[in-house]
């Protein structure tokens, strides 16, 4: 006799992987089709809304989104508590955001003493650029004893992405003193703390002051652990200056701390690859990182870059395809490594295509509070290169090693 539990459990496993199939191959009504009939099965179960939602989002159906998520708030008025709800409000058009506000003040009426509710209306406002009303609403629920530390940190995030730097710093201070004095914060949450501190200032491009604390703190560090942490942000921190040899020489020093990390890897293959120096160690390097996630867009990236430098462009498309239609695909430098494979290739369509597709991502993404100095860099570029094809001039594509 068959177990219901067990039936109940291999079905919904394989519903699930029939739907990550679906989305993979961007055949997403079909796999709407099959949320949306185990939904109505267990229509208290938030992943499911959660998943819909972003399957609407992928797809670029944006009204059913809107509607998935108020029909989750009047069904679960806990709302979003799986996951980050601010991902969900960064995908969605500005035009969208009054009526996410309006979903989440009628949930916080019926569940007044939601933290988790009261989150998600700061994270939304942040989205939204009201830093000022981000800021009342985080520091009104601090007196929460209970919930300090959650608010603190949204205060911090707030404050850092309304670029008030200073502020941002005085309160990561203050944080770094109080862990100091507190015997059971754990030496992984003050190592954070101070890398909080090094990003804001390398944020304020206060490069030098940011150095001297990193290397004080990598000199006192005494953990393989804290080691690889500051060597991490002491790369990102001289990449930021303009000191391209001295990023790679910290990346480097990291990866001997712990070769099989697949993040290390990458970053420095990556970097290796992308200034066309020593291929055959930014290959191995890549390779161990794909290894170890082979759907990890970043990764798939690496190597189809990697190969394009080796002027091996048909490979190259092959590769960068797959990081394209990767879960994480959605990258305006991607689309413009795939773009400068097509028109090595003499796909100049293809490559339209593929810069144009780069140029939106970034562009929705500058109407975010975090807007990356990469994006602004790769849409100014970008940018260039489809204004030339456009005036039947050559685009100024990537180098390759000779």
């Amino acid at each position: 006799m068959s177990n219901p539990k067990l039936d109940k459990t291999a079905s919904n496993a394989f519903r699930s992987t029939l739907i990550q199939a679906y989305v993979l191959k961007k055949e997403y009504q079909p796999a709407i089709d099959l949320l949306l009939e185990w939904r109505n099965e267990e229509p208290k179960n938030a992943g499911l809304y959660r998943g819909l939602i972003e399957i609407y989002l992928q797809a670029g159906l944006y009204d059913q989104a809107m509607e998935m998520i108020e029909n989750w708030y009047s069904s679960i008025p806990e709302g979003l508590i799986t996951g980050s709800g601010e991902l969900l409000w960064e995908q969605l058009p500005s035009k969208y955001h009054n009526r996410i506000e309006t979903v989440l003040l009628k949930a916080i009426e019926k569940n007044p003493g939601s933290a988790t509710l009261q989150v998600r209306l700061i994270e939304l406002l942040r989205v939204m650029n009201r830093f000022d009303e981000a800021l009342d609403l985080a520091k009104n629920n601090i007196s929460e004893a209970n919930d300090k530390d959650l608010f603190d940190e949204e205060v911090f995030l707030t404050l850092s992405a309304a670029d008030r730097i200073d502020e941002a710093l005085t309160l990561t201070g203050l944080q770094i003193l109080d862990a100091g004095r507190d015997r059971q914060k754990t030496l992984f949450t003050k190592s954070m703390l101070q890398a909080r501190e090094a990003e804001l200032l390398i944020k304020a491009r206060q490069y030098r002051k940011a150095l001297k604390k990193i290397n004080r703190w990598l000199e006192l560090s005494v953990s393989p652990e804290q080691k690889i942490l500051y060597l991490r942000l002491l790369s990102f921190c001289q990449q930021e200056a303009g000191n391209l040899t001295e990023a790679r020489e910290a990346l480097s020093l990291a990866v001997e701390l712990n070769p099989n990390d697949p993040g290390l890897c990458n970053d420095l293959g990556y970097t290796l690859a992308d200034k066309g120096i020593d291929l055959e160690k930014a290959e191995r390097l890549i390779r161990v990182a794909v290894a170890s996630s082979p759907r990890n867009g970043a990764y798939l990236d690496s190597f189809g870059w990697l190969l394009y430098k080796k002027a091996d462009f048909e490979q190259a498309k092959k590769w960068l395809l797959l990081a394209r239609n990767s879960p994480d695909g959605e990258d305006p430098v991607l689309c413009d490594h795939l773009a400068d494979t097509c028109w090595r290739l003499g796909l100049t369509e293809e490559a339209k295509r593929y810069w144009t597709e780069s140029v939106g991502i970034a562009r929705k993404r500058a109407d975010q509070p975090e807007f990356r100095d990469l994006d602004k860099k790769t849409l100014k570029a970008v940018e260039a290169k489809l204004e030339a094809v456009k005036q039947g001039t050559e685009p100024k594509v990537a180098p390759v090693v000779e």
